[in-house]
């Protein structure tokens, strides 16, 4: 499911750095960026460790990529990997666990809140709604992809209060935030590919 949903913003980069033309256009090459070497990485990685998968993608974002996006989600993937090391498998509680580590992580970090327009906006729903679930993993992503969806959406209406865009003020408004725009992205292709695997 990781490797399908980075292949997704790889696929997307384009489209995610235009819609950071307001802030340094270059969201969607720097994530992409990151996705591609973790992949890289993750190829030729024997470890099927859950804590080994999510570090190894942590430490691309962190030392490779940098930016804020690379800190960002750098540090959320490294704490989230120490968290499940040792682990091989993976229930629905335990995914919804590794994303509110993340949120926690991301909102520690860079200071974002909801309604600031950034990626909180779609990752708190979604979080929320993957701890509201009492289904399986399946149910639990789709759910969490609608709720990232909607966040996503709503950002289209904000005034960006982080980073460079927060200067144009009202000029902000108008297109989507593209950090909230990748969570949703990110985590329909986990919850295709969840759904891809329950038909094979």
């Amino acid at each position: 499911m990781f490797q399908d949903a980075a292949r997704s913003i790889v696929k997307n980069s384009q489209y995610l750095s235009e819609l950071d033309m307001k802030g340094d256009a270059d969201f969607g090459i720097n994530i992409s960026s990151g996705f591609e070497k973790a992949l890289d990485r993750l190829a030729k990685l024997m470890d099927p460790d859950i804590g080994t998968i999510l570090i190894t993608a942590g430490d691309v974002f962190v030392y490779d990529i940098g930016a804020t996006i690379g800190g960002l989600l750098g540090r959320a993937l490294q704490r989230t990997g120490k968290q499940t090391k040792g682990k091989r498998t993976l229930n629905s509680q335990g995914l919804a666990t590794i994303f509110r580590t993340m949120l926690t992580t991301i909102k520690e970090i860079g200071g974002a809140k909801p309604g600031d327009k950034t990626l909180i906006d779609a990752l708190e729903p979604a979080v929320i709604a993957a701890e509201q679930v009492t289904g399986g993993m399946s149910e639990m992503l789709d759910k969490m992809q609608v709720a990232a969806g909607e966040g996503a959406k709503a950002t289209e209406t904000m005034i960006s209060r982080i980073g460079r865009s927060s200067y144009l003020g009202e000029r902000s408004r108008g297109a989507m935030d593209p950090g909230a725009t990748f969570v949703h992205l990110f985590l329909k292709a986990m919850s295709e590919s969840m759904a891809q695997l329950g038909r094979t």
